[in-house]
């Protein structure tokens, strides 16, 4: 950037020609932060277009030129929860424009997250500009050689977890009970929550759990042991809870978040086998978000795939989660994970099971005797009413698929 006249130092006696440049620097300057005036009033205008156009017009002068960049992405970034949703979506654009453009350094890059934090921790700020700027957050390149840069997105990304995610999504859970319960008592009307001094309430907490778990997510390979293991004991509590939730979808991805940090950290998977277990265990939540199975069954592959062996407790619990699924999806993929599983071993994973006898199709007394197994599933998806699923089973049950 220019430099002023007044802030200009000289170690001999300047020429005309040295005073006459530092003249046009400062007068440059000076229209410059003149020119980035006018464009904030028309940024405050009540007409969609002339912001749009003021906000443009910031964007390339940031681009062309270093002059008032750090108030630029500020004003940038207060459009972040513009009316227009088009206008404020838009800043996303701009902002990683600025950020990755050849000549930027690190430093563009921390003044664009202090230019979101300041918008996004205001007491009372909308969920618009905390979910975009969370996308903008998570969307930044992270490099080790950058550790000022991952502390920051990291101190943001708890702050909005504990302070905003948490509060948010437990409220709404606690309306949702609320109305099954008036609904089980009619006329009885809902009481709705009132907000309190320290609550935080949101239209759609969900998507806002999902863009900071997704910022998580990729700084945590970028944070230092020391940092990680103080993430690790901060966050725990917190995810636990988002598992225990109402929303598959949410609960996978703190559970994959929980799955990053002892793989980061390199602990057993206690802390993930547990509360995936529990997860398992509810075959209406399963049924009720079909839309989650994909991911659920990716992060079940990678724990599979991380264990020196096949964790039996996890493979039984697929399996029995698919006597109550509705989604033959979710069967098909326990059964092709568990034939990929078998093949892995040099040791049948159904010769750990009781041995079953061979009876009819139609029967199932013999059931009790494989209750523990991994059979014990198999045999009844063997007869399952669409056939496909049940020569799938019957294949892994002779000897592979």
């Amino acid at each position: 950037p220019l430099v002023s006249l007044k802030q200009r130092a000289f170690e001999t006696e300047p020429t005309d020609q040295e005073l006459l440049v530092c003249f046009f620097e400062d007068s440059l300057k000076r229209h410059v932060l003149e020119h980035v005036r006018l464009l904030e009033i028309q940024a405050a205008d009540q007409i969609p277009h002339a912001r749009q156009q003021a906000c443009r017009h910031l964007w390339q002068l940031a681009m062309h030129t270093t002059e008032q960049q750090g108030n630029i992405m500020r004003l940038l970034a207060n459009k972040l929860g513009d009316q227009d949703r088009q206008l404020a979506s838009r800043q996303l654009y701009y902002l990683q424009e600025i950020v990755n453009k050849q000549q930027s350094g690190p430093e563009v890059a921390l003044q664009a997250v202090e230019a979101v934090r300041t918008v996004i921790m205001r007491p009372g700020i909308g969920e618009k500009p905390l979910y975009y700027g969370c996308l903008f957050l998570s969307q930044l390149t992270l490099h080790p050689s950058q550790p000022r840069l991952t502390a920051a997105l990291m101190e943001i990304y708890v702050s909005l977890f504990k302070g905003w995610v948490v509060p948010s999504l437990q409220q709404q859970a606690k309306a949702k009970a609320a109305t099954k319960r008036a609904k089980k008592h009619k006329g009885k009307t809902p009481v709705k929550n009132q907000k309190t001094s320290g609550d935080h309430e949101l239209n759609n907490p969900e998507r806002l759990a999902k863009a900071v778990i997704t910022g998580l997510h990729r700084a945590i390979p970028f944070c230092p042991p020391a940092e990680t293991a103080k993430l690790m004991e901060s966050l725990t509590s917190p995810l636990e809870q988002l598992i225990k939730g109402p929303s598959l979808a949410t609960a996978i991805q703190a559970l994959t978040l929980l799955w990053t940090l002892c793989q980061a950290l390199k602990q057993p998977y206690d802390l993930v086998m547990q509360p995936l277990l529990a997860l398992l265990s509810y075959p209406i939540r399963l049924n009720r978000e079909t839309g989650s199975h994909a991911s659920l069954m990716t992060l079940i592959m990678k724990i599979q795939t991380e264990a020196e062996r096949p964790q039996l407790p996890l493979v039984k619990a697929c399996l029995r989660s698919c006597l109550t699924a509705c989604s033959p999806a979710w069967i098909g993929a326990v059964i092709l994970m568990f034939s990929e599983l078998e093949r892995s071993v040099s040791q049948s994973l159904l010769a750990l099971t009781p041995e079953l006898p061979s009876v009819s199709a139609g029967s199932k007394t013999f059931l009790r005797e494989a209750t523990e197994g991994c059979a014990y599933e198999l045999c009844w998806l063997r007869d399952h009413a669409l056939p496909h699923i049940a020569n799938w089973a019957k294949a892994v049950l002779e000897g592979g698929l």
